[in-house]
């Protein structure tokens, strides 16, 4: 209400706040390594085979312990299916799902078609050699699976402020760019069947695809510094040019 300058990922967050000038849309920055990316070549460098849909999860650094359970339901289910590959980041918190998986029978140091980790840290490389994202509604991921293109399913938090997450996913479910399944509503059975039904349907992943795309501001960098530049006053923009 106060500031000269509100910049928004989305117009419509638009409707969610009261400021004191019109915001502006700009976007999220998203770093030039990821969408510069070479789909193939990132497969290539995780030694994924081209021909498999691979899925990539995760629940934020610390881990979402509902996203672990569900996901170890999946992972149980499908290991043996070789047309699917994980790849999950179980979080800081969530280093019992590998016990968990052992218990299904499952190894994750020899499951052949599982990837676990505590943590992504090359995401740069994993995002783009993804198929479907199975994933919180934060900001920073949303634009990135909006600027990627990329297939999802949002599971959003129940543990932010004014459940803003639902609201973001929502955005993407209404463009038929993503699909959501709520944390209430989050069960292994719920997240196979959902898994099952995109990946018995390409055309519709690469329609989530193309429409995710469609909501990505690529120049959100340079937007971002025009706007701030029009702020000072214009003796110091003609010094600054």
């Amino acid at each position: 209400k106060q500031v000269d300058l509100v910049m928004l990922t989305s117009e419509a967050a638009k409707s969610r706040l009261e400021c004191k000038n019109e915001p502006v849309v700009t976007g999220l920055p998203v770093r030039g390594a990821m969408l510069s990316a070479d789909r193939a070549a990132c497969r290539k460098k995780l030694g994924i085979p081209e021909n498999r849909l691979v899925i990539l999860s995760m629940g934020g650094s610390l881990g979402a312990d509902a996203i672990n359970h569900a996901m170890t339901e999946l992972i149980t289910a499908e290991k043996d299916n070789q047309q699917l590959y994980f790849i999950h980041a179980m979080g800081q918190y969530g280093l019992a799902m590998e016990e968990d998986l052992k218990k299904n029978g499952v190894d994750p140091e020899t499951q052949e078609n599982l990837d676990l980790r505590e943590y992504i840290h090359d995401m740069d490389v994993c995002m783009p050699a993804a198929d479907l994202l199975i994933c919180r509604s934060g900001a920073s991921s949303l634009y990135e699976i909006r600027a990627l293109g990329k297939a999802s399913i949002l599971i959003p938090s129940p543990n932010v402020a004014e459940n803003h997450q639902y609201h973001n996913a929502m955005e993407l479910v209404e463009h038929k760019a993503a699909c959501m399944i709520e944390e209430k509503d989050l069960t292994g059975t719920a997240l196979h069947s959902l898994v099952e039904e995109l990946a018995a349907a390409p055309e519709r992943l690469r329609e989530m695809e193309e429409n995710a795309r469609k909501m990505a501001i690529l120049n959100s960098a340079d937007l971002i510094v025009d706007n701030m530049m029009q702020l000072l006053p214009k003796d110091a923009t003609e010094e600054n040019a």
